[in-house]
């Protein structure tokens, strides 16, 4: 498992029932999150590939700041972007997405637990920033990079690029429909 520092807001598999949904995830039919946890599967795939490309990784091109994996440790760096109020950091570890005084950590696997407590916000910010670092990326590699990443998988993509990128939108849109909630502190 994983070594990495935890506040009162995470919502790490590891520290999540296990029979518990969660709250946002109570808010998504079994539809929905099984789409979800696809979606997060292959867009870590697609991370993956942006920062092993030929030709440079493309966090450091885009100005993330690196932060390197601990010595010792099979984890990869991590690359973090902070824009406004909202930080989000890679690593081949998984996503975590902060704002104010909110955490969502978001590995791959399950997500129902992961979501326990979690806002929508935070989701929905994820969703948000992932659209906006997919049109970053067709025009610094072009709209066939996300194809051929995508066809590079051992597993047959469940989505193309286009498709993936529609998934993203869908889900925003569908969390902007839910309630709001917010984690408590």
């Amino acid at each position: 498992m994983p070594t990495h520092v935890h506040d009162t807001q995470c919502a790490c598999a590891h520290h999540a029932t296990p029979s518990k949904r969660g709250i946002l995830a109570s808010l998504l039919d079994d539809r929905t999150l099984s789409r979800l946890e696809k979606l997060f599967d292959l867009q870590m795939w697609s991370f993956g590939c942006d920062a092993r490309r030929a030709g440079g990784n493309l966090f450091a091109l885009r100005g993330m700041r690196c932060m390197p994996a601990p010595a010792g440790s099979a984890l990869s760096s991590t690359w973090s972007e902070t824009a406004g109020e909202l930080t989000i950091e890679l690593s081949s570890a998984g996503v975590t997405v902060r704002a104010h005084d909110r955490t969502l950590t978001l590995q791959r696997g399950p997500l129902g637990p992961q979501l326990r407590d979690v806002s929508t916000e935070l989701l929905s910010a994820l969703a948000s920033w992932v659209l906006t670092w997919e049109a970053w990326v067709d025009l610094q590699q072009g709209l066939e990079w996300r194809a051929q990443t995508l066809a590079q998988r051992r597993r047959p993509s469940p989505w193309t690029a286009d498709e993936l990128r529609q998934q993203w939108r869908q889900l925003t849109a569908n969390l902007e429909l839910q309630p709001a909630t917010r984690s408590t502190p």
